[in-house]
């Protein structure tokens, strides 16, 4: 949470809206999709040795640990980190506009992460039955 709000109060100060155009809020929804694929990727690489060791999990648990995995907040991190060196290092104009870019790109994947697969993880984890209701609430129906 203090990734994003560090990440929001550096866009608001900055002149990064002027750089930000179309092609930026596209490439946001297309490095947010691949960050969902590689996370599936990723968590489906792994599986087999993961379902043997610890707490066994199964497809199910690997299927939601890829959906709603946290990502962003090192990103964000990273992101910031770099500005902050790009803008010690120069004041070339281009530079500068590029690391704004970097760091919408950065803070937007992260925010995404949280609207998105934040919102539908109760949906998600209902649909793989992962979620039982307790006692009292199905004697409440």
């Amino acid at each position: 949470a203090l990734g994003g709000v560090v990440w929001g109060q550096t866009i608001a100060e900055s002149k990064a809206i002027n750089f930000i155009d179309g092609y930026d809020w596209l490439y946001l929804v297309l490095l947010y999709a691949l960050v969902v694929a590689i996370r599936f990727v990723q968590v489906g690489m792994f599986y087999p040795v993961f379902s043997r060791i610890g707490l066994r999990s199964n497809w199910r648990e690997a299927t939601f640990l890829s959906y709603a995995g946290m990502r962003g907040a090192v990103s964000v991190a990273l992101a910031l980190s770099l500005s902050r060196s790009v803008r010690e290092a120069t004041d070339d104009p281009e530079k500068l506009e590029d690391i704004e870019v970097v760091e919408f790109l950065a803070g937007g994947v992260a925010l995404l992460s949280l609207l998105v697969n934040g919102s539908t993880a109760g949906p998600v984890l209902r649909w793989l039955d992962l979620v039982k209701p307790v006692l009292s609430r199905r004697q409440a129906r």
